[in-house]
């Protein structure tokens, strides 16, 4: 399972990226660094369909995929669950805000589903930080994780930026593990097969 986890967990990201970069530039008015993301994707925007299509169903699928067969690859059906927890939370933010009325029913579904998915993506990471046969890189990279993803939110609370910046640090951290692990998978999987062969 470790070749497939590690290319959707791979290709989760980059077509997060892509997505954002591409439809980010295309969107009138949108500042690149300091608007929400979610933003792309609110009432209104007029490339909020394709947003919410790829930027948040497209990848959440993939980041559920990806979790499922982690949770597999490493026999931690807990881990999976939350990952995948955390996949579903992020398609579901496909329901667009509405930017002017932060109350309405629209915009507290999309801003409880980044919730579950960002709930479901610490619990897996805190599970990961203390499974015992775990391997050690992947434990600490799971903890380093969890302690970089609350920075941003601190640094927020200590008005060293924005909430917009402080969302992308967040990202950039779940999307960044994500590679890292994927690239972690990738190294395992070639090793095992110039091990296969020399035997």
């Amino acid at each position: 399972m470790r070749l497939p986890t590690a290319y959707l967990g791979l290709a989760a990201a980059a077509v997060f990226i892509i997505a954002f970069f591409v439809i980010a530039m295309l969107t009138p008015d949108y500042a690149l660094w300091y608007d929400y993301i979610s933003k792309l994707g609110a009432l209104g925007q007029p490339l909020a369909p394709w947003w919410n299509a790829i930027g948040f169903v497209v990848v959440g699928i993939l980041f559920s995929a990806f979790g499922w067969t982690f949770g597999r690859t490493i026999n931690d059906r807990i881990v999976g669950g939350c990952l995948v927890a955390a996949g579903l939370g992020f398609t579901l933010g496909a329901i667009p805000a509405d930017f002017a009325n932060a109350d309405a029913p629209l915009s507290k579904a999309h801003f409880v589903s980044i919730c579950i998915a960002l709930a479901g993506w610490c619990f897996a990471l805190a599970r990961m930080g203390q499974t015992g046969p775990l391997e050690k890189s992947m434990r600490i990279g799971a903890n380093i994780a969890g302690v970089l993803v609350v920075l941003p939110m601190v640094g927020t609370a200590a008005n060293l930026f924005t909430a917009p910046v402080a969302h992308r640090l967040v990202l950039v951290v779940v999307f960044g593990w994500v590679i890292f692990v994927s690239l972690k998978l990738l190294s395992k999987s070639h090793h095992a097969r110039i091990s296969t062969g020399n035997g």
